[in-house]
């Protein structure tokens, strides 16, 4: 997991890193979250409010389309994530770094369970 620290534009120091599945089951653990994901989505009106809450807090690491791996973006509270994986990505200048960031999507941050926060 190469982890890179770049600045962009507006001078913030930003540290970005990869994630990828290591094994082939814990990369079907995503391909198969993803799909729970997509059916989710894709149910009717009436009952995809309640089924989509559940799976959204059941799924929240698991981003259709992160199956395969995504960069991951911090910069103090703010975190960011980005799929699929440039080829390269670690050898690219700021410039390029930050024009992932921008592309990237905010993460929300939720307390861990047992932490106190």
């Amino acid at each position: 997991m190469p982890l890179r620290e770049f600045v962009d534009g507006e001078r913030r120091t930003w540290q970005v890193w990869d994630t990828v599945p290591k094994t082939a089951s814990e990369s079907a653990m995503f391909e198969r979250s993803a799909q729970i994901m997509a059916q989710t989505e894709a149910r009717e009106i009436s009952d995809a409010a309640q089924d989509r809450a559940a799976a959204a807090a059941a799924l929240r690491r698991f981003t259709r389309g992160r199956e395969h791996g995504w960069l991951t973006f911090t910069h103090d509270d703010d975190k960011r994530r980005l799929s699929p994986i440039p080829d390269g990505w670690e050898g690219f200048d700021d410039a390029r770094l930050a024009a992932l960031l921008q592309r990237a999507e905010p993460v929300s941050k939720t307390p861990r369970e047992g932490s106190g926060v």
